[in-house]
């Protein structure tokens, strides 16, 4: 893939709102297709999403990197000692040991979104993974709603980026193909009010 990362990209410019829905959409799209399979990533960041191609109508993305990559079969995963991901990415439980799912990718997708719409990672310039858990269980990083009604994509976006990135994984999607549906509706309500964008 010749194209550069999406955390390059990030980094170059402000991202519209229909490009972030449109992205959300191909990650978990992608990881609908690898959960599929019992496999988990474990290292969703936005510097393991390559765009395979970008214009002014479209995004594409590819996400790499499977170099950590579990699946079911493996002794449920790596040694629960072993962190292994990133941490700025990383779920709380996968920071401290505990088992990892599906919903461990959730989040990881999340916080793509977190930083396609902040244009910075979450949890930037916390520290090291024992400074991330601590904020994480004392004031966990939310994405603002901003304006907007509660039945506007923005703010609707808003809502599915912050029950991504809960603590908790009872309280996130259960699956990627769950986090998928809820964005080609957000994409319905973007091509409904293109003024949103």
């Amino acid at each position: 893939i010749d194209g550069p990362t999406l955390k390059s990209f990030i980094e170059q410019r402000k991202i519209p709102l229909q490009e972030v829905v449109s992205i959300g959409e191909q990650l978990f799209a992608a990881l609908a297709e690898l959960h599929s399979f019992g496999a988990i990533h474990r290292d969703v960041k936005a510097a393991n999403i390559m765009l395979s191609s970008h214009s002014e109508a479209t995004v594409r993305i590819k996400l790499v990197d499977l170099g950590i990559v579990s699946v079911e079969t493996d002794d449920r995963f790596t040694v629960a000692s072993v962190f292994l991901g990133s941490k700025h990415s990383a779920p709380l439980e996968q920071l401290t040991g505990e088992e990892v799912d599906e919903r461990t990718d959730i989040y990881g997708a999340g916080t793509v979104l977190y930083h396609c719409i902040q244009r910075v990672p979450m949890y930037h310039g916390a520290g090291p993974e024992g400074a991330i858990v601590r904020k994480m269980l004392s004031a966990p990083e939310q994405r603002p709603p901003g304006s907007g009604a509660p039945d506007s994509a923005k703010w609707r976006l808003a809502d599915f980026v912050n029950r991504c990135i809960s603590v908790e994984p009872g309280k996130r999607p259960q699956t990627a193909s769950e986090c998928l549906l809820e964005l080609q509706r957000i994409t319905q309500l973007l091509r409904a009010s293109p003024k949103e964008n």
